[in-house]
């Protein structure tokens, strides 16, 4: 049966997003990671890199762009973990993928956390975010099926929408996602809402 740990970064002390991440990535028994995220930028996932490496080759994520705020930095950072990294894309800023889910799983167990956190400086450190560590046994009936409703749509996203969820293999693909607008560059934010402003 399901246990919850609250996360309330930073008002319960010691909570810490990236803290949380990190341990969720170095668990030791996972066979494989999903994580998910609005926004990345390269201080954001450099904080839990060595971790993402570690497991780069059992690790799905899924980061949306064309939202003002994910970065092109933040991408190049994920695609060096060598995890299969899917840009969601909704073709419009009015509604944009966003949630912050991160999964370790292996046959017997999960731990899931659902967060308010992104993959950012600021969502991992510094604002005052919400969250939950859910720790699942697959074995139990409602727990693998909490577990398979979240990971197996999340994973199926790029079959069900591939104009919208796509894997990003090249750095070429970074850069066009840079000039046509879905990707914020580091060196010269554009956007408003951008992290780095």
């Amino acid at each position: 049966m399901a246990t919850v740990h609250a996360i309330l970064q930073p008002v319960i002390p010691g909570d810490l997003h990236a803290s949380e991440l990190a341990g969720l990535l170095a668990c030791g028994w996972a066979t494989e990671f999903t994580l998910s995220s609005a926004f990345a930028s390269a201080a954001g996932v450099e904080a839990i890199a060595a971790k993402l490496i570690a497991v780069g080759d059992k690790c799905r994520v899924f980061i949306g762009v064309r939202n003002g705020a994910t970065t092109a930095q933040g991408i190049a950072a994920l695609l060096k973990s060598k995890a299969s990294v899917y840009a969601v894309d909704t073709a419009t800023r009015y509604r944009i993928f966003h949630p912050k889910v991160y999964i370790a799983r292996n046959d017997e167990r999960a731990t899931v956390l659902i967060s308010s956190s992104n993959l950012t400086h600021a969502g991992l450190f510094n604002n005052i975010e919400a969250g939950a560590r859910i720790e699942l046994e697959r074995a139990n009936e409602s727990d693998q099926a909490f577990l398979q409703k979240l990971d197996q749509n999340l994973s199926d996203l790029p079959v069900r929408f591939p104009e919208n969820c796509y894997l990003l293999t090249s750095a070429r693909m970074v850069v066009s996602m840079i000039r046509d607008g879905r990707l914020e560059d580091e060196r010269d934010p554009k956007n408003i809402c951008s992290p780095l402003r």
